[in-house]
C-alpha cells in the first residue's frame, strides 16, 4: 500500500490498524515443526511446487515409520519404537535389554540407556539420508513463498513503521514518567514543548544532567 492508497482516516490516525494485514499473513501461513525448529510454510494450494516438496517429505517420513513395522516382525515383538532425542542420530531403533538378544549382527549399536540399547540399520540410515536430501528440497522450495511474504510486508511498510514509532514514543514517554517518580534522582523539571520551530527539531538543555550517571 503506498501513500496514495492510503485514506484520510489512515493518514489521520495516531496508531495504525494493522490487524487486516496481519490477519492476511495468518491466511497464507501455517507452522510445520522440522526437527526442533518451527517455521512457516503456505497453506495447502497457495504454492503447487512447495506442495509437491511438501507431499515427498511426508511420504519419506511414512516409510520410515513403516519400517519400524518390519523391524518388529523380524524381532518378533511389539515393544520397539523410535527415539528421536538424539543430537548425533535423528532415528534409533530402542530395544529393552532383555530383547537384544534377538537383534540380528547386522543392525548397528549406536547408543544405550538405562534398560536399553538404540540401534540403526543400513536401510534405516538411507531412509534418512533421502529424507534429510527431500528437506532440503522442501526448504528450497520454501524460498519464494518466503520472498513473496517479505514483500507483502514491505509494501505495508509505511504502516508498520508508524506503527514502531508510535510505541518507540509510548516506550519514551513510560520511562520518562518513571524516571520522573524516583525521589531520589534531585529535583527535576517539566519540559517546555515548542509546537513550532519551523519544521526543524529542536532540543536546548539547561544545567542537566543524566538520570543514571
Amino acid at each position: 500500500m503506498t501513500h496514495d492508497d492510503m485514506t484520510q482516516d489512515e493518514l489521520e490516525a495516531i496508531f495504525p490498524d494493522f490487524s487486516p494485514i496481519i490477519q492476511s499473513f495468518e491466511d497464507m501461513i501455517q507452522w510445520k515443526t522440522i526437527g526442533k525448529k518451527k517455521i512457516p510454510e503456505p497453506k495447502p494450494g497457495l504454492d503447487e511446487n512447495f506442495d509437491k516438496a511438501n507431499r515427498s517429505v511426508e511420504r519419506e517420513k511414512s516409510k520410515i515409520e513403516d519400517y519400524l513395522d518390519t523391524v518388529k516382525k523380524e524381532l518378533k515383538t511389539k515393544n520397539i519404537s523410535y527415539t528421536t532425542g538424539s543430537t548425533r542420530f535423528r532415528y534409533e531403533i530402542e530395544v529393552a535389554d532383555e530383547l537384544t538378544k534377538k537383534v540380528p549382527d547386522h543392525y548397528i549399536n549406536t547408543s544405550n540407556a538405562k534398560g536399553r540399547k538404540r540401534y540403526q540399520t543400513d536401510d534405516l540410515r538411507n531412509m534418512i539420508e533421502t529424507l534429510e536430501e527431500k528437506e532440503e528440497h522442501f526448504k528450497d522450495a520454501l524460498v519464494p513463498f518466503l520472498r513473496e511474504m517479505f514483500k507483502k510486508f514491505y509494501e505495508n511498510r509505511e504502516i508498520f513503521t508508524r506503527a514502531v514509532q508510535c510505541a518507540a514514543e509510548l516506550d519514551c514517554l513510560c520511562a520518562l514518567s518513571i524516571i520522573s517518580s524516583f525521589e531520589d534522582y534531585g529535583p527535576m523539571c517539566r519540559p517546555e514543548i515548542i509546537e513550532d520551530n519551523d519544521g526543524e527539531p529542536y532540543i536546548e538543555l539547561r544545567q542537566m544532567r543524566h538520570p543514571c550517571v
